[in-house]
């Protein structure tokens, strides 16, 4: 049989995967990169959700705080109506304080 030692087929191995990331830079496989590529989209998207939520958390907040400082009491108010949920936060915090 074959006589090849264990560094041969280290070796072997190595650049037969070596072949195989050359090969896939220029051949598409589109089941790796339907698998791969969903990872990738998937964790992007949750990112851009997160900030996109923040932001718009934020924006509620200066957009009230600036109505409070104009005397636009009932523009503050119908924020509060549309928003429930970020107006019960700031109930809770002016409570605390």
């Amino acid at each position: 049989m074959l006589d090849i030692n264990l560094a041969d087929w280290i070796k072997i191995v190595f650049i037969g995967l070596g072949v195989i990331i050359l090969a896939s830079n220029f051949i598409s496989i589109p089941k790796l990169e339907s698998l791969f590529g969903n990872v990738v989209k998937t964790k992007e998207r949750l990112s851009s959700d997160k900030n996109q939520s923040l932001e718009a958390t934020t924006m509620w907040y200066v957009l009230k705080d600036k109505c409070e400082k104009c005397n636009l009491l009932e523009a503050a108010k119908k924020l509060d109506d549309v928003f429930p949920l970020l107006n019960t936060v700031t109930k809770e915090e002016d409570s605390n304080a």
